[in-house]
């Protein structure tokens, strides 16, 4: 009995290592994989926000001072007058039932 326990034991540590493992790897991707993302926001950021020479802030826009805001979403909302969400408006019912049934 005590080899059984053992075995069980040891078929449960090994399933809970592999769901650690899966984790790791998942976590892992996602970062190789908006790693561009991210690394564009940053390199816009430092060319728009930050003078080289001495680190100061140039302009005193959202995206220069928030961690959140980024300068594409900047552009959409103030430009073009676009954005998360800004489509729904009463006006626009008809067509967002139009379209429920290709969800």
């Amino acid at each position: 009995k005590n080899q059984n326990k053992n075995k069980n034991k040891f078929k449960i540590e090994s399933s809970i290592c592999m769901y650690v493992l899966k984790l790791f790897g998942l976590i892992c991707l996602l970062l190789i994989g908006t790693l561009p993302w991210w690394k564009f926001h940053h390199w816009s950021k430092q060319g728009l926000c930050i003078n080289d020479k001495t680190n100061i802030l140039l302009f005193n826009r959202t995206y220069c001072t928030s961690i959140i805001n980024t300068v594409y979403g900047y552009v959409q909302y103030n430009y073009w007058q676009c954005g998360f969400l800004m489509r729904w408006n009463s006006n626009e019912i008809a067509n967002f039932l139009l379209a429920i049934p290709i969800w």
